[in-house]
């Protein structure tokens, strides 16, 4: 076989390889393999000399050498572009293969991926509204619940409160100090007067004992003390005065009796700073819901609020602050 057989063999068996790659281009570049039999390069890749090797070595491979180069550059590249563009279109394309099914994934069934995301989208709003509207409900219930237990038998709260502080259940018993007095049946009675500004004298529309412990006032939500240097004074049996000048539109809350004492006792002290035991002159039956105390006006809730330690006291929850006027009616029943 003479030697241009075997160049032609080789050449023949080098453009198999080209085609290979441009084929697939699966196979690496190194697995191209050129032998040279002169010039040191044996198991090189022509790619790999072309591209990458010195202009100086280049020029030591004989002319067929350098044209087989070429040929196996030529047809693994695409028509109008360099070899390294090639590869990077293929990479390229290989990614976008790759997107294209990560969208498909995630549209499911839907014409497109945007609708897909709307279609959660919605999902998560009716999910959160739902929930929120289940919250909202069960508050709701919760506080219809308390109103309920809250007012009773009664028509309404302000009727339960009336209930509570002018009770029509007959009784006996003591008097703010300590006196034993017979108490009649009681006919309480309720009224609002709404004061103009700076106006002190109050007409009470319905007679009542005075210093009897017959008649409570209330600004707003504030008990007033009865006492020529506290809240108000009983003039008469129907007129009281404020010993302070009220807002204009200020209202007025009256609870009286004209047949006796709204409570069985009423007692009243000025606390020291700290003081949490408060002793009673008279007595009452622990846990019967028979106390209303209030701290300077406000009523307080037991158990919250104090505790009804035994028939003679009460425990605060808190320490009370130095001169704090503790107000405690014992109910008539």
């Amino acid at each position: 076989m003479s030697k241009t057989q075997i160049d032609g063999n080789r050449i023949a068996d080098q453009a198999i390889e080209a085609r290979h790659l441009k084929a697939g281009l699966g196979i690496p570049e190194t697995q191209l393999k050129l032998n040279f039999p002169t010039h040191n390069h044996e198991n090189k890749s022509v790619l790999d000399i072309i591209i990458n090797t010195s202009p100086t070595l280049v020029k030591q491979m004989d002319l067929k050498d350098i044209m087989l180069a070429i040929l196996q550059i030529s047809d693994a590249r695409q028509e109008g572009l360099t070899l390294k563009d090639t590869l990077a279109l293929k990479a390229n394309e290989s990614d976008l293969s790759t997107v294209v099914s990560e969208i498909k994934d995630a549209r499911g069934n839907r014409a497109s991926l945007s609708e897909a995301i709307s279609s959660v989208l919605s999902s998560v709003d009716t999910k959160i509204s739902e929930h929120a509207g289940a919250i909202s409900h069960k508050q709701l219930d919760e506080i219809y619940a308390e109103v309920v237990n809250a007012r009773g038998d009664h028509l309404n709260l302000n009727d339960r409160l009336d209930s509570m502080q002018a009770s029509i259940n007959n009784s006996s018993s003591s008097t703010g100090t300590g006196g034993n007095v017979n108490l009649q049946a009681l006919t309480p009675w309720n009224a609002l007067i709404t004061l103009t500004e700076g106006e002190t004298s109050v007409t009470v529309p319905n007679p009542y004992e005075v210093g009897g412990n017959s008649l409570q006032v209330f600004d707003g939500p504030i008990l007033l003390v009865p006492g020529s240097d506290k809240d108000y004074v009983e003039a008469s049996n129907t007129s009281i005065t404020l010993n302070y000048n009220p807002e204009a539109g200020s209202i007025l809350r009256l609870v009286g009796s004209n047949s006796g004492s709204l409570f069985q006792w009423v007692y009243r002290i000025k606390s020291e700073e700290g003081q949490t035991a408060i002793n009673l002159q008279a007595s009452y039956k622990t846990n019967n819901d028979e106390l209303m105390v209030y701290e300077d006006g406000l009523l307080l809730q037991s158990t919250l609020d104090y505790v009804e330690t035994h028939e003679n006291q009460i425990t605060m929850n808190y320490p009370l602050l130095e001169n704090s006027i503790i107000t405690i009616c014992k109910r008539r029943f």
